[in-house]
């Protein structure tokens, strides 16, 4: 194993957990504000099931690339590494669409008007497709085939409760029905 690959990938990972912190910092501000415009959260009690899939996922990825004997192949590397810059694209998208509505909780606004503009012309949940990109692809970008599969089904598991818990709470309170049933939940019709 190439020890200069393994600090790079080490120095990646750790600048990913950098930018998920600060996202969450981003995401109390956001979470704070709309709590005082009488916001109500849904579902708060999932969501240590999401801060533990990330850790686990960054912490998996580090662990595995320690125990690597090889590099990946460079076809396994392109697609972790494609993976990964689309999934970052796409929740960069959806958390500029958001804007300040955008926090790592379910949090609705009462009688705000529902955002179909942006990414969310195309899909109900484009963050979150995002995140399974990632989730796949950064353990991909040095092999970690087992962190990929494990954590991308726990993920699954995960955001399938969460999407639920999110379009009941949307139906309640905005005109999500009428705006985007004909949306599907994750993968763009082309």
């Amino acid at each position: 194993m190439n020890i200069t690959a393994l600090y790079v990938y080490y120095a990646f990972i750790a600048l990913l957990a950098l930018g998920r912190i600060f996202e969450l910092q981003i995401a109390r501000k956001h979470t704070h504000a709309l709590l005082q415009q009488g916001a109500q959260e849904y579902g708060s009690i999932h969501y240590k099931w999401i801060v533990l899939t990330h850790s686990l996922w960054l912490l998996a990825c580090v662990i595995e690339a320690y125990f690597r004997h090889s590099a990946p192949s460079l076809t396994i590397f392109i697609l972790g590494l494609v993976l990964f810059l689309l999934g970052f694209s796409l929740r960069l998208l959806a958390i500029f669409t958001l804007g300040s509505r955008w926090t790592t909780r379910i949090i609705i606004l009462k009688n705000a008007p529902s955002i179909q503009k942006g990414i969310y012309r195309y899909m109900k949940h484009p963050n979150y497709l995002g995140v399974i990109l990632e989730l796949a692809g950064v353990p991909l970008i040095f092999g970690n085939y087992w962190t990929a599969i494990l954590i991308s089904l726990i993920n699954l598991i995960v955001l399938r409760h969460r999407m639920t818990i999110e379009e009941n709470a949307l139906k309640q309170e905005l005109q999500y029905k009428e705006h985007f049933s004909h949306l599907p939940r994750l993968i763009p019709k082309i």
